[in-house]
């Protein structure tokens, strides 16, 4: 299994764990009890997710912002194609 959509789709779905990971640093929420629940729930999805990506594959990105700094290392052939055109990053097809 891997990722279906276009790259525009994929970038743009990694902007929810960029808000996620903006209210996980936030001294604002920080006081809530609920965080910690959030942040044991971010960690185990985040531990799945890691294990599907190549990291490092844009290695600008910065290293804390591990997400967008790899990518899936399947996906359909949308995907696979416009990754290697854009931004020369070579994937496998499912």
């Amino acid at each position: 299994m891997g990722y279906r959509g276009s790259a525009s789709d994929y970038f743009n779905e990694l902007t929810s764990r960029d808000s996620i990971e903006a209210a996980l640093q936030s001294e604002q929420l920080s006081g809530y009890a609920e965080m910690a629940d959030l942040e044991e729930q971010v960690a185990q999805i985040d531990a799945r997710f890691r294990v599907l990506l190549r990291p490092d594959a844009f290695p600008r990105m910065a290293v804390e912002d591990w997400w967008t700094r790899g990518i899936v290392r399947f996906a359909g052939p949308k995907l696979v194609r416009e990754l290697k055109q854009t931004y020369r990053v070579t994937i496998a097809e499912i």
